[in-house]
């Protein structure tokens, strides 16, 4: 928790906070994909949508930001 907190602390020294947030919130996709793949969770609808708003928003940074 302290190393993640650095490394966001750092990233937005060196970046935009718009970008190294959204990178912040990108954990949920790859959390969702491990839940998926290695513990044998289902995808709910809802943790899909969630999934898809987090991914819109990253590519709305990426493009505008």
């Amino acid at each position: 928790s302290l190393l993640s907190y650095g490394m966001a602390l750092w990233g937005m020294l060196h970046a935009p906070i718009a970008v190294v947030a959204a990178l912040r919130e990108s954990s949920v996709i790859f959390g969702l994909i491990i839940a998926v793949l290695f513990l044998g969770e289902k995808a709910s609808p809802a943790r899909g949508i969630a999934v898809l708003g987090v991914f819109a928003g990253a590519a709305v940074l990426k493009v505008w930001g």
